[in-house]
């Protein structure tokens, strides 16, 4: 296994904007990535307070029941020491663990957090938290595996009408064998195959949610590394985040005109609109009867859902945060606040997009009191098989190149160049000569009889036609021949430039696990001294 850095690929211009510390966009966020903000972080850490000791046992309990290795429970016994802080990152329970940047994350989040230990020598947790509590299913049932003929997608079908929460939506086991099926027929077989069958039906036969699934199956994939998981709609989790609930509901106007302010001056600074804007929206969701329904609050301060036609008061809403906290959940403004009062973050993991919508949060953490942690980028990367290596060797190609999607029109100029310099010029010669020879034939008959000239041009088209039949032969034989080449092409755009995207962002990890064993992501995080530069990485597996 190499790691290279590409220096040519530029993954996004607002994450180096970000990373270069520019103006004004530094003025978005409470700290610049250096060493000393690490060291204002703990000192800001140190004047909050925080449950370490029942965090502790939540943690235990939940990576207890998805077989966590020993390792994570070392790290969370860390929170025994009253300086420990953690390293979090985040995303959605995708099947089958979704796309491979979610590894990627959580690889980032133990990379990172062993590498602050070490610098800051305070005990550091690497904490991946599970955003259970999202209800959109069409972004999380399906996966993509690489084929012949493209990326293609895995999709279990689900009712999106239903708002069930991904930690409450229950696995249909048949149908989830018929998807997972459908998908090993799209990879070869090699000496991991029949493991990795068995542990991913293992990890489904004591699932019963998304969630379950997700987290079985990360835990496997990354056991031994200490990563430490933690679903936000775990019910043991939401009594650690009463606090917030609280003054989300309590100060709700003042965070909502928090947000928009901050949001407006991000957009007009001309870094786009990461959150939609609506000035009545609460950011906070309410469970009824299993469903998940936004709340909205109106001049009053009433709270309100228009499609139950529902409303409840600022002490309805209390009540049930001191007394039924798993029936409330977050959004995307007011989760990082969710994480900030539950956990000691010394430092957020985020990748692109969660680094800009974080840019319209930093007057909400103020209103609280709070500063907003560190963002690290995460790391970026592209994994490259042996196969598609030599692909590479054998064209013009760089892994760069084809990521800047040169990889088709690349294959189009080899095409024509070998169709054209073997077959064109030769049958378009033989068809210019054949036609002045029947010129010559059609003058010479013209002084015997009408009819002969006709007889003539016949015989001319005929010939002409059989010629033009035989090179469309002739083609198909080379274009068979050729066949392997114009696949290199398309083998090397599927698995590094997947629909037009990259790598990270589409193909699932289930044929990487399956050409290079269930431990790949495991080596990965010691295969390399990797750096947090924002430089894409090329991992030549």
């Amino acid at each position: 296994m190499k790691v290279e850095k590409s220096h040519k690929f530029e993954v996004s211009s607002f994450v180096k904007a970000y990373r270069e510390g520019e103006y004004p966009l530094s003025t978005f966020y409470d700290y610049p990535l250096s060493d000393q903000s690490f060291n204002e972080r703990i000192s800001a850490l140190n004047e909050s307070s925080f449950e370490r000791g029942k965090l502790k046992d939540v943690l235990i309990n939940f990576n207890e029941k998805y077989g966590a290795s020993s390792e994570t429970f070392e790290q969370i016994e860390k929170f025994n020491d009253p300086r420990a802080v953690a390293v979090v990152g985040g995303q959605q329970a995708g099947l089958l663990t979704g796309p491979l940047y979610t590894l990627h994350k959580m690889i980032s989040v133990v990379i990172f957090a062993k590498e602050q230990e070490e610098k800051l020598q305070v005990p550091i947790v690497p904490i991946f938290w599970i955003a259970g509590e999202d209800h959109d299913i069409d972004e999380i049932n399906h996966f993509y595996v690489p084929t012949n003929t493209g990326a293609r997608k895995h999709t279990l079908p689900e009712r999106n009408d239903l708002r069930y929460s991904a930690s409450a939506r229950p696995l249909d086991r048949d149908k989830v064998e018929k998807v997972l099926l459908e998908a090993f027929q799209q990879v070869r077989e090699t000496a991991y195959t029949k493991e990795l069958w068995k542990n991913i039906h293992e990890a489904l036969d004591n699932s019963e949610t998304y969630v379950d699934f997700f987290a079985f199956l990360s835990h496997q994939w990354l056991a031994g590394s200490g990563l430490v998981l933690i679903d936000a709609d775990d019910r043991s989790f939401r009594f650690l985040q009463r606090d917030v609930f609280r003054s989300l509901i309590k100060h709700n106007q003042s965070l909502r005109k928090a947000f928009l302010n901050q949001a407006e001056k991000f957009a007009s600074a001309e870094y786009g609109e990461p959150i939609a804007q609506k000035k009545e929206n609460a950011h906070l969701f309410i469970c009824i009867e299993g469903e998940r329904f936004l709340l909205s609050q109106n001049e009053d301060g009433l709270f309100y859902n228009e499609m139950l036609a529902k409303t409840w008061t600022e002490e309805e809403l209390l009540h049930i945060a001191a007394n039924e906290p798993y029936r409330l959940s977050t959004n995307v403004v007011t989760r990082p606040l969710a994480q900030e009062f539950a956990l000691p973050v010394l430092a957020f993991v985020a990748g692109p997009g969660e680094l800009r919508y974080w840019g319209t949060l930093g007057q909400c953490f103020h209103l609280n009191k709070r500063t907003m942690p560190p963002l690290i980028p995460r790391l970026n990367m592209t994994l490259v098989n042996r196969r598609v290596e030599k692909d590479l060797l054998k064209t013009s190609l760089s892994v760069e190149s084809v990521l800047e999607g040169e990889a088709e029109k690349e294959k189009q100029n080899w095409y024509e160049k070998h169709r054209s310099k073997d077959v064109s010029d030769p049958f378009k010669q033989v068809e210019q000569s054949w036609s002045e020879a029947y010129a010559v034939i059609e003058k010479l008959v013209s002084d015997i009889e009408e009819t002969s000239v006709d007889e003539a041009k016949r015989y001319r088209d005929r010939a002409l036609r059989e010629l033009k039949a035989y090179q469309q032969t002739i083609e198909t034989r080379m274009n068979r021949a050729m066949a392997a080449d114009l696949d290199r092409f398309d083998e090397m755009n599927t698995w590094l430039f997947p629909n037009g995207s990259l790598q990270e962002r589409v193909i699932n990890p289930l044929p990487f696990l399956n050409e290079y064993g269930p431990d790949l992501f495991l080596r990965l995080i010691h295969s390399s001294k990797w750096t947090f530069d924002g430089t894409h990485d090329l991992v030549f597996l």
